[in-house]
């Protein structure tokens, strides 16, 4: 009867369970703040804020998890730029976690067998790699051709058996590599995996839905088959992704934006555009994104091979009605920027050093008022000089989708955007081989 009261008394703290994850930073006094998000696909950029907090004068923290929290996957954000600085971790509901971070060596934990065990299986997996990629060599014999395999087949055992009830567990089976039955090249190798890539990868997961793990995965089998980088072969893997995705518009529209992403910075758009019009516009309208259309829309507008959008030049006069030289430099700057103030007389001693036949370069300023403007262009006759009233709020700028200055654009004669140098170097480097 004693023990029955006893355990009456207790079972509340089982039930109301406070759990944190909480941690030490290394170097010391390196970072400020940590930053706790939940990896959610109904949330913007798949990430759910949670909560935040400083660390202390020992590089430490500790976080509580508030009870609510669904298991899935978390991430904690500790510094600019978040993809340098961050780390995602399993939260089961059930345990406490106990990290150490080094910005060296990265994160390993003390306590919470669900990180601990799928941190393991990360390791070991970078092993695995390692050795497929050396199982091909042409010296290798038959025998240590098994052998490796063999190796490769019991890890993936062992850590399948050692996740059992864990979360863990549905990461480490989305990882398992095919197993050939007899010695086989590379290329046939690859085959093999494509063929059965799909086998353990679960679309209907929850758990693997809470996390970037099938998001990953997805863009992983777009790039990797496709060795001779074919458009054909890339939208044929594209179509096979979605088709397994199937009616999860969210995990379909962080895939395509993802690929979008990757290929827009290509000097042929075909890809990009042929994504954004089958997947991302469909998919960011159903799911409301309007956000995401109007940035889909503003880069296609800028996309290397599309026409400039147009503007006024000057009275009567658009940047389409320009015919005098057979290349053109856009530059958005400002008489307030700094770096423009260093770059602009660069360009400017170029320019003037050029036949204007070849090149005539249009200023557009983007001001918050006339001057010093007004006085700053006088350096720069041989410019063609646009006062844009409203600064980043003027029209043009935001149909150029101008978020910084300077920014460049280089123009065929017919007004098609032929670049868009990222640097002054690069943007020099253009004109004078042109």
């Amino acid at each position: 009867m004693k023990n029955i009261l006893t355990f009456l008394l207790l079972l509340p703290l089982f039930i109301n369970a406070q759990y944190t994850i909480s941690g030490t930073f290394e170097p010391a006094n390196t970072f400020t703040t940590v930053y706790l998000y939940q990896i959610n696909p109904q949330a913007e950029n798949f990430l759910n804020y949670i909560s935040h907090k400083r660390l202390d004068e020992n590089s430490k923290v500790s976080i509580d998890l508030p009870k609510e929290l669904t298991p899935g996957m978390y991430q904690l954000n500790f510094g600019i730029p978040r993809a340098d600085y961050h780390f995602n971790f399993i939260y089961n509901g059930k345990e406490d976690i106990v990290f150490q971070y080094s910005q060296e060596d990265g994160v390993s934990y003390l306590e919470s067998q669900e990180n601990m065990v799928y941190l393991e299986y990360l390791h070991k997996s970078q092993m695995t790699n390692e050795l497929l990629s050396a199982v091909f060599y042409p010296d290798v014999s038959e025998k240590d051709y098994k052998a490796v395999f063999e190796a490769i087949a019991e890890i993936q055992h062992h850590f399948e058996l050692r996740s059992m009830g864990l979360l863990a567990r549905s990461f480490i089976r989305s990882g398992r590599s095919p197993i050939p039955d007899h010695q086989i090249g590379p290329n046939e190798y690859i085959a093999l995996e494509k063929e059965h890539y799909f086998d353990y990868i679960n679309y209907n997961d929850k758990t693997l839905q809470n996390s970037f793990r099938l998001v990953n995965l997805s863009i992983l089998y777009v790039l990797k088959f496709n060795q001779e980088q074919q458009t054909d072969v890339y939208i044929e893997n594209i179509g096979e992704v979605m088709r397994r995705i199937g009616e999860d518009l969210n995990l379909k529209k962080e895939v395509a934006t993802r690929l979008w992403v990757n290929f827009s910075s290509d000097a042929d758009n075909t890809l990009a555009n042929y994504i954004a019009d089958t997947y991302l516009f469909p998919a960011a309208k159903k799911t409301g994104d309007y956000k995401l259309i109007t940035e889909i829309e503003q880069f296609q507008a800028t996309a290397l091979g599309s026409e400039a959008p147009d503007f006024q030049v000057s009275d009567g006069k658009k940047l389409s009605d320009l015919n005098k030289a057979k290349q053109y430099v856009l530059i958005f700057w400002s008489s307030t920027c700094s770096h423009c103030l260093k770059e602009i007389p660069q360009i400017h001693e170029l320019v003037d050093a050029m036949d204007s036949k070849n090149l005539e370069v249009i200023a557009f300023g983007l001001e918050d008022q006339l001057y010093p403007w007004k006085a700053t262009i006088e350096d720069y006759p041989n410019f063609i000089h646009i006062y844009g009233e409203g600064k980043w709020d003027n029209k043009t700028a935001e149909a150029y989708n101008i978020t910084s200055t300077p920014t460049y654009f280089v123009l065929d004669k017919d007004k098609i955007i032929r670049s868009k140098p990222e640097s002054l170097e690069e943007l020099l480097e253009i004109l004078k081989t042109e």
